[in-house]
């Protein structure tokens, strides 16, 4: 809604949606409470919220190529629309999309590809699915960030190898006969060329230039979720079990509520099919000093990031060894 009263309003109000996130969110995180219940039962009103996030993003997304078509926009605007619109792909489009593609029906797949696709994501479906749940905390795992590494790096490394992880576990099963499709890792890139194209020859470039810029933000954003996740806890190898210290937590209200509990990963990690609002918090779990929201005004600062989260990796290991729960290697 704020990505769309700055398109009807433009001026300043373009700047809405990013200024909420990036400032005021953080803000409200620190001074919110943490909620710490658990709950059991599912109902259909998270599933509303689901298909709403979908039915909204496609509105929003149709909005802004009307506007840039039919209106004359300076370029702080264009570029303020961008970074809201693009930081929005990555709240609601990427992390629904995450939630939609562990279901197992064919509507809720679908409407997982279609918010990744309109975030210009076509890599991380099949990486995540495919690599990620299964080696997460290893080396072999292109989306778990080791320690001491900047998110920066981790950035550029995540998304190259997780495309080249992808793509060759595709090939390995086709070899075994097991599927005969086309790589969907090119299908996806294919798609998106396409995309490009029909924007250039029926709007102009400036809408191939928001769909660029908007698919690098949410690309950018779901690294940094993807960084603070895993980093710096891993196991010793494939044959371990994924257990709840392979992830940080996070009961910060904001982060709980506006990322859908993505931030109670640990749960997410033993449980995949869960629905959302059923995750729990475990208890002895590694927990984040921040939720999503505020953390990346540590993570972008590799420096200050390192220091304060390896000093937490030292106190979690040192927990854990005492209460002999278990054994992160970090």
């Amino acid at each position: 809604m704020l990505c769309i009263i700055g398109i009807v309003y433009l001026h300043h109000w373009v700047w809405l949606n990013a200024v909420f996130v990036l400032a005021i969110l953080p803000v409200l995180e620190l001074i919110f409470p943490r909620d710490e219940r658990n709950i059991v039962e599912e109902n259909t009103l998270p599933t509303f919220i689901l298909f709403m996030h979908v039915i909204c993003n496609g509105i929003l997304l149709l909005a802004m190529l009307y506007l840039i078509k039919y209106h004359s926009l300076r370029f702080v605007e264009f570029f303020g629309l961008s970074l809201s619109i693009g930081i929005n792909s990555a709240m609601s489009a990427v992390v629904i999309a995450h939630e939609l593609i562990h279901k197992n029906n064919k509507v809720s797949q679908w409407c997982g590809n279609f918010l990744l696709f309109i975030a210009g994501n076509f890599y991380f479906r099949e990486h995540h699915l495919l690599i990620h749940h299964a080696k997460v905390g290893t080396e072999s795992d292109a989306a778990t960030a080791r320690l001491n590494e900047g998110l920066y790096a981790f950035v550029i490394r995540s998304i190259y190898q997780q495309i080249n992880q992808a793509f060759a576990i595709h090939n390995k099963l086709k070899a075994n006969a097991q599927i005969h499709s086309l790589n969907p890792i090119v299908k996806r890139f294919i798609y998106q060329l396409f995309m490009i194209i029909i924007l250039y020859l029926f709007i102009n470039k400036l809408a191939v230039g928001f769909w660029l810029i908007n698919g690098f933000l949410a690309a950018f954003m779901l690294e940094y979720v993807n960084y603070i996740e895993h980093y710096g806890l891993q196991r010793q190898s494939e044959r371990d079990k994924v257990r709840a210290e392979h992830s940080w937590n996070s009961n910060a209200i904001i982060s709980r509520y506006m990322l859908v509990d993505l931030s109670r990963h640990s749960d997410h990690h033993l449980y995949p099919v869960k629905q959302f609002n059923t995750l729990d918090t475990i208890k002895n779990s590694p927990m984040l000093p921040g939720g999503y929201a505020s953390m990346i005004w540590i993570a972008i600062f590799p420096i200050l990031w390192k220091k304060v989260m390896n000093k937490r990796i030292n106190e979690f290991n040192h927990e854990v060894s005492r209460d002999g729960n278990g054994s992160p290697q970090c």
